[in-house]
This record gives C-alpha cells, structure tokens and sequence, in this order.
C-alpha cells in the first residue's frame, strides 16, 4: 500500500470519515515533511521515512495516550528537531505522550519528566530540565557526559592502498536523481563516513558498493585481492542479520563451524561490546536492539573484513553502547587495516572518526 493510503485508512474506518480521508491523510504527511512522497511505498523509500510515516499514521489516530518508541531511529538531527517539536504539539493538545529513547538530544528537546533505566531498575527521575542541570546517579553522569560532541578519539591513519575506486556513479529511481557523478577512492585503514538527509541516497550507495544493487550508470572497480566474502554489511535495522527462531548461539555456532573460526573469539568479542555471555541462549526477539545489533557487528567482525558497510550501526543505541561501539570499529579498522563505510545521521561523529566524508543532498 502507498503511504497516503496507510495513513487515510485511519481517518476512513477509526474516524469514520471516509470523505476527507485522503485530504487529511496528505495533511498529516506534510507536517512530518512527506507529502511529495505520499504516493510511494514503503520499500520505495529511506528508513527514516518509513519512521516519519508511523508518526503521521499515530498522530492521526488523534489517541489520549500515544507511546513514542524510539521516534527519532534514523533520522538526521533537523528532522529530530521537528519530530520534538511534533510530539510537544501532541502534549500541547492534552495528550499523555510516553517516550522511549536512546537519544539524549530528544530527551533534552521534549518537556516534561525523565527517567533513566538501567537493567531494569528505575535510577533516576525528576524534571528534565533539572535532571540535566544536576543529576546524581554515576551513570547518569556518565551517560550525559558520552555525548559525541565530547568524544576524544584519533582518526586511523591511511594506508594509501586503494581497495575500492569509484568513478561516474549515478542512481536513478524513475525520472528521479538519487546522487548522480559520484567520484571518490576507499582505501585499507581508513574510515568513509556518508552523511546526508534521510532520503538521500545512503543506504542505497553502500549497497551498490557491496554489489547487492546496481547503479544506474558509473563503475565500480574492486581489488581483486578479496573474494566476495570479504565485502561485510552490518545492517540498520539488526533482526535481518539473524534467523528468528534460532538460538544465537547456534547461530555462532553454525558461523565458526563454517569458517573454521573459534568460540573463544565470539566471547573476546561479547567482552569488548559489553554484553553477558548468557545473552546467547536467547532468541534474537529476546534481547533489545542494542544488544542484537552489537551481536550483528560481533558476526561481521569474526569473518575478518577487508570492507565493511555499516549502515546507521549505531542508531539502536544508547550514547554509552554507541561509543563503545564506534571506538570498537575505529580499533578493529586500526589494527586490521580494513576499509570502513559508515553511514549516519551524526554529523560530529563522521567529523571526529573519518579520514573522508561523501555529503549526499
């Protein structure tokens, strides 16, 4: 189904108003800046869209309660701006608006109060006006101060040794341009960062890269010195790295046996992300995002990659994960001199970790 219908579906069977269903539908699209879009599908468009897309179908069922999980996953900072906004509206019009939230940013932008969980045990909760300004709890201190504006971290240095060359690279869906006469070089021991809107092309330029999509025109030239294997995705969204009704750890299991690896690495590396080797016996739907997709990074990095894209690897988590993680990569791309494609929204990362940026419009 288009979005614009998904979207007046709410207006046509919750409200009964199947007259001015798409009118407001397209209403509802515009104020999360999606109107242009309103006939495309969701897989003809970006994540981020897709999440925008949620908000204006929530905000149309116009409910008492409204439960914001996540809102701002994979969306750049100025559509996080308006999304706040957008749910201060919904307080402004006497709604009980719950959120959940690894951003900080948003925390800060949404009035009201603030709660910090860890492991399940509520630490800390006040106004958030005044929970910034004081707050008590170590990990509090801790998780305010792991900010990527506050991060020190050096950038790898380059190899100099081209892995991947890419000349002339056009992508057309339709009569539309996504990026057109691309041209950059990604060498071993070097981080790319990709920023751009959500909608811009990122997703789609790493894809075509790994060869799983093809360009409209341009060329690709690859080093020969790596089989296809070598070429690693960890994906935006961690669920697709795994198959959902088996155990991670025969998951791991099945990898290591495949490629002649070792558990003892997969536990050396549970260690370095932070995470509890009893995680394993569970499920993947039975662990948070965070911890799945720091699992999907953990499989990438046990194949030994000469490249790996990572797509908005970080999105799902915490400030204090998402440091860890993005240090972790910026180690493994320094000591294994591999090739890292990094897609984000965080313009301050891609500045303190990258040795080349490539801005989509």
């Amino acid at each position: 189904m288009k979005i614009v219908e998904q979207v007046s579906e709410v207006h046509q069977f919750i409200h009964k108003n199947k007259e001015n269903a798409k009118e407001k539908a397209l209403k509802d699209l515009e104020d999360v800046s999606l109107k242009e879009f309103s006939n495309s599908y969701p897989f003809e468009i970006s994540g981020g869209m897709c999440q925008r897309t949620t908000i204006a179908i929530t905000h149309a069922f116009n409910s008492q309660v409204l439960l914001a999980d996540e809102p701002t996953k994979g969306l750049d900072k100025e559509l996080c701006k308006q999304v706040s906004k957008r749910l201060n509206k919904e307080v402004e019009e006497n709604r009980l608006l719950f959120v959940i939230t690894h951003d900080i940013d948003i925390a800060k932008n949404i009035k009201g109060n603030l709660g910090i969980i860890v492991d399940g045990e509520l630490i800390e909760y006040g106004k958030s006006e005044e929970l910034f300004l004081n707050p008590i709890n170590e990990y509090t201190k801790r998780l305010f101060q792991s900010q990527s504006s506050l991060w020190d971290v050096k950038k790898p240095d380059s190899m100099n040794e081209e892995l991947i060359e890419v000349k002339n690279l056009n992508k057309e869906y339709g009569k539309n341009s996504l990026f057109k006469n691309l041209n950059f070089k990604l060498r071993k021991g070097e981080i790319t960062s990709v920023v751009g809107v959500s909608g811009s092309g990122k997703s789609t330029l790493g894809d075509i890269l790994l060869g799983v999509k093809t360009p409209t025109s341009g060329e690709i030239i690859k080093s020969k010195s790596f089989d296809i294997l070598k070429f690693q995705k960890i994906y935006q969204q961690p669920p697709s790295a795994f198959l959902p009704n088996q155990i991670l750890e025969e998951g791991f299991k099945d990898l290591v046996k495949l490629h002649h690896l070792s558990m003892k690495k997969v536990y050396e590396y549970l260690k370095k992300v932070n995470l509890e080797k009893g995680l394993l016996k569970r499920k993947p739907h039975e662990v948070s995002g965070g911890e799945l997709q720091r699992m999907a990074i953990i499989k990438v990095l046990l194949l030994k990659p000469a490249f790996i894209f990572a797509d908005e690897a970080t999105s799902r988590l915490d400030s204090i994960s998402q440091q860890e993680v993005i240090y972790l990569l910026v180690d493994i791309v320094k000591k294994e001199k591999l090739s890292l494609l990094l897609v984000t929204h965080d313009l301050e990362i891609a500045q303190k970790i990258s040795n080349n940026i490539v801005y989509l419009k």
